[in-house]
C-alpha cells in the first residue's frame, strides 16, 4: 500500500526529526521491510527497522542506523517521544487546517458537496443541507436519494461523466414549484483525484442562477428591440434621406443649401446606425452568432466610404484626412460593411482627439509575404494588408493601452474629454479584426509625447 499525500508528509517530516537525534546516523523510509521490529547488530553500530500502519494496514518501515557506543534504551525513549510530538504536532496542524476549510467551505452562500463513487455524501456545507437536517442525517445518503427524492442517478447526472473522464462537467436544470415561475439551477462537478491519478471523488457544486437567466433575457429582449424598434425605422428614414439628396424627382440642385443640411443628417444617420450595428455584433459575438460575410473588396473604396461619412465630424473640428493608398491595391476578399465600420470607429476615435484645424494620416499597404530570419528563429509572414490611423491628440496612457480593448473600457483620456458612451468601438474592432484572422493594436506617443496610431493587419486572400 503506498501512502497518501498527507501520510507522506507526516513521514518526511518525522524523518527529518529523527535525523536530527544524537547516535542517529541515517534514517530512511521504505515500502518493503519486516512485519514486526527488528534489532540487528552490526560492525559500526545498530540497525533498526520498524513497521509502519496505517488503519491496521501495513504501508512501510521506517529504518535508523544508530551508532554503536549509544545507549539504545534512551534513543528508543528519544525516538518515540519525537514520533509521539512530531504526531501530536501534524494533528494540531490538520485540525486547524480543517476548522479553516470549514469555515471557507460553510460561508459559500451556493450548496457543495464531496462525494464518493457511489455517489454517496461524504461531506456538504450548511448551504446544501435542506431546512431542519443536520449534517449527520445527510452524510451517508445518495445524493439523488436525499436531494432528488429519486431511487437511482439522475439522468443528467454531471458526476456520471466526471467520474468517466475526469472533465469538469456544467450542466442547467429547472425546478419547479407551484405558483411560482422555475428556478433554474447551475451544477458543476469536479473531478478529486487519488494517488494514482483516478477520479476517487466528486465535488458537487449547486447554484441558483435564476436572476443571471432573467438579465439575460432583458438583454435579448433589448437587443431585439434595437434590431428592429430603433435600426429599422432609422433605416428607413436613412434612406429616405438618401432620396432626397440623390433622386431626380425632388430637384435639389448641387448649390442648394438645403442638399447640404440633407446629406449632413443622413451621414450622421449613417453614424447612429453604425453604432446600433456595432452593439448588435458585439452581443452576436458573445453568443457565438458572429459571422464574417466575405466578398471581393477594393482597399480604396472601403477608405474613402469610411471617410465620408465621418465627414461631418471632420468639418467641425477642420480636422483634415491625409490617405496614402499603395500605387496598386489589388481586390480581397473580406466582410466590406463590417471593414467600413471599424475604419469609421478609429477615425472618429483620432477626430475626437485631435486638436482643431489637426491632421490624421490614413496609411494602407499591402505585404505579399516573405521569409523574414530573426537572431534565433525564423517565421513566416503571411501575405496581409497594413491599415494605420495616426492622430496628434493627446496619446493613450501606456497603462491602457491593451484596456481600451475591452468592452465597456473608459480611459482618462475619455473623462478628460467629456465624451459619452459606451465603450465598446474599439471592442467591436477587435472582436471584427480577429474574426477575419488579423490583427490590431494601438501606439502611443508617436510625435514627441503626444499622438497615437491604431493598425491593423488581415490576412489577404486574393480575388
Amino acid at each position: 500500500m503506498e501512502p497518501s499525500w498527507e501520510i507522506e508528509q507526516l513521514l518526511n517530516l518525522s524523518l527529518e526529526k529523527l535525523r536530527g537525534l544524537d547516535d542517529v546516523t541515517s534514517c530512511n523510509f521504505s515500502l518493503k521491510g519486516p512485519r514486526k521490529p527488528e534489532l540487528i547488530q552490526k560492525k559500526k553500530g545498530y540497525y533498526i527497522s520498524f513497521p509502519f500502519t496505517l488503519n491496521g494496514r501495513p504501508v512501510g518501515n521506517i529504518n535508523l542506523t544508530i551508532s554503536q557506543h549509544a545507549n539504545l534504551t534512551d534513543v528508543f525513549s528519544s525516538a518515540t517521544n519525537t514520533l509521539i510530538n512530531t504526531l501530536i504536532q501534524k494533528l494540531i496542524e490538520t485540525r486547524r487546517e480543517k476548522d479553516y476549510m470549514e469555515a471557507i467551505l460553510h460561508g459559500i452562500s451556493h450548496r457543495i458537496m464531496l462525494i464518493d463513487r457511489d455517489f454517496k455524501i461524504l461531506c456538504a456545507n450548511k448551504a446544501a443541507l435542506r431546512q431542519g437536517t443536520s449534517l449527520e442525517d445527510t452524510i451517508g445518503f445518495s445524493c439523488y436519494e436525499k436531494f432528488e427524492k429519486r431511487s437511482s442517478t439522475c439522468t443528467d447526472c454531471p458526476a456520471t461523466v466526471t467520474f468517466k473522464t475526469g472533465r469538469v462537467v456544467h450542466i442547467e436544470r429547472p425546478y419547479h414549484k407551484e405558483d411560482i415561475n422555475p428556478l433554474i439551477f447551475k451544477i458543476s462537478s469536479y473531478p478529486v483525484f487519488d494517488n494514482k491519478g483516478r477520479v476517487s471523488q466528486t465535488i458537487i457544486s449547486c447554484r441558483d442562477v435564476t436572476e443571471i437567466h432573467k438579465v439575460e433575457q432583458i438583454k435579448n429582449d433589448l437587443m431585439r428591440m434595437l434590431a428592429h424598434d430603433i435600426r429599422n425605422p432609422l433605416l428607413a428614414a436613412t434612406q429616405t434621406l438618401d432620396n432626397c439628396v440623390n433622386s431626380s424627382i425632388y430637384h435639389i440642385q448641387t448649390s442648394n443649401p438645403l442638399r447640404g443640411v440633407l446629406g449632413e443628417t443622413r451621414d450622421n444617420c449613417e453614424l447612429l446606425l453604425n453604432m446600433i450595428d456595432d452593439i448588435l455584433d458585439i452581443y452576436r459575438y458573445d453568443g457565438d452568432k458572429f459571422t464574417i460575410n466575405r466578398k471581393e473588396v477594393d482597399i480604396s473604396r472601403v477608405i474613402r466610404s469610411a471617410i465620408n461619412l465621418v465627414g461631418t465630424l471632420t468639418k467641425d473640428k477642420d480636422v483634415k484626412i491625409i490617405v496614402r493608398l499603395p500605387a496598386y491595391a489589388p481586390p480581397f476578399m473580406a466582410d466590406e460593411n463590417r471593414l467600413i465600420r471599424v475604419l469609421i470607429n478609429l477615425l472618429e476615435n483620432a477626430i475626437m482627439y485631435s486638436p482643431l484645424d489637426g491632421k490624421i494620416s490614413v496609411v494602407a499597404g499591402f505585404n505579399p509575404g516573405r521569409k523574414k530570419i530573426l537572431k534565433r528563429y525564423s517565421a513566416d509572414i503571411r501575405p496581409h494588408v497594413r491599415i494605420s490611423i495616426t492622430d496628434h491628440g493627446i496619446g493613450i496612457p501606456f497603462p491602457e493601452i491593451e484596456k481600451i480593448f475591452e468592452k465597456y473600457y473608459q480611459g482618462e483620456r475619455e473623462k478628460e474629454k467629456g465624451k459619452i458612451g459606451l465603450g465598446l468601438g474599439l471592442p467591436f474592432c477587435r472582436q471584427t479584426v480577429e474574426a477575419h484572422g488579423g490583427r490590431i493594436w494601438a501606439e502611443s506617443p508617436i510625435y514627441k509625447g503626444r499622438g497615437s496610431r491604431f493598425v491593423f493587419t488581415l490576412p489577404l486572400s486574393i480575388v
